[in-house]
């Protein structure tokens, strides 16, 4: 959703005139025109914003505005991370108050009660509540995570003892790829019967006249610069044989060919030491991030809605 500013504004007024309670449950305040609202007085705030100076830009019938306030307004005005000029900052300052004290009115004269803003109200707090569960959680498990998935050298030697013939592999593999299963095992059926790869895949692509490039051509492929589906087939296939449909995330689809295999035998562990300890890491990552779901679901109290009452998902998005 899109919030237009003058609702995130009153979004800012509302919160900072009802702490006791969350909007939908606040009466609209009876206050005469021309007086403060009495929650947004001056000694309601924290000391620290009872006077301009410092973070504090300007204070407005007791509602702070801060160096936060203009920095996020003008988070959308400023491109490629070039600083704000402080005439832009000094008119954004401006804009602000003036758009403070008409939240501040709209306060006095019960429009924090309106239905369409209670509603745009609850939509951002539900964002809120989101982005904060997201970042919390990222912490907790990348935290928790890292502590137990550093891999020792011993674990990065056993794995190159265990698999340093694969590892010196390369393979030039040819390629079809896409998202219609249908598609793909009719490609597949015709480059088993010989027919050539090009022209497989200008009638599986749509691709207009390729002239010399060969999108579908790989050229030798290293350990570790493959997808994880094809970790297991690669070493199955010899020169000029093709895979049976590979199947990926997201209805991703290939049929891969080999055109070669040769071993680099001068490479050594000191050469790939870094990928392998990310991959034997990233592994150790999933395991402890279920066994930790596991726990905190086990010590947790979880109370959901049947079923029937959860809506379904809409359908997932295809990635590019």
């Amino acid at each position: 959703m899109r919030t237009s500013f003058p609702i995130l504004v009153l979004a800012l007024a509302v919160a900072g005139c009802s702490r006791a309670a969350p909007p939908a449950l606040v009466a609209a305040p009876k206050v005469e025109a021309g007086t403060v609202c009495p929650p947004c007085a001056a000694a309601d705030l924290p000391a620290a914003a009872t006077s301009v100076g410092g973070d504090v830009l300007a204070i407005i019938n007791g509602v702070a505005l801060t160096r936060a306030d203009v920095r996020f307004a003008l988070r959308n005005r400023t491109r490629n991370n070039v600083p704000a000029t402080p005439e832009q900052e000094a008119a954004t300052l401006e804009q602000l108050i003036q758009r403070e004290l008409a939240a501040q009115q709209a306060v006095r004269q019960g429009m924090q009660a309106d239905a369409a803003v209670l509603k745009d109200l609850a939509e951002i707090e539900v964002q809120r509540s989101g982005q904060r569960r997201e970042r919390l959680a990222d912490l907790y498990f990348r935290r928790q995570v890292l502590d137990q998935t550093r891999p020792s050298d011993a674990e990065v030697q056993a794995l190159w003892d265990r698999e340093q013939q694969q590892i010196r592999t390369e393979y030039h593999v040819l390629q079809l790829f896409g998202r219609d299963e249908a598609r793909l095992v009719e490609a597949q059926a015709a480059l088993q019967r010989g027919q050539p790869i090009g022209g497989i895949y200008v009638k599986l692509t749509g691709a207009p006249d390729l002239g010399e490039a060969r999108p579908w051509d790989l050229g030798f492929l290293k350990y570790g610069q493959t997808p994880a589906q094809w970790r297991e087939v690669l070493p199955r296939l010899k020169a000029g044989q093709t895979s049976e449909l590979i199947r990926g995330p997201n209805h991703r689809f290939w049929v891969i060919q080999v055109v070669e295999v040769r071993v680099n035998a001068a490479l050594q562990l000191a050469d790939v030491r870094i990928m392998l300890e990310e991959e034997l890491a990233a592994a150790k990552r999933e395991l402890v991030r279920g066994q930790i779901e596991t726990k905190l679901n086990q010590t947790a109290k979880i109370e959901r809605a049947p079923a029937s009452a959860i809506p379904s998902p809409p359908p997932a998005a295809l990635e590019p």
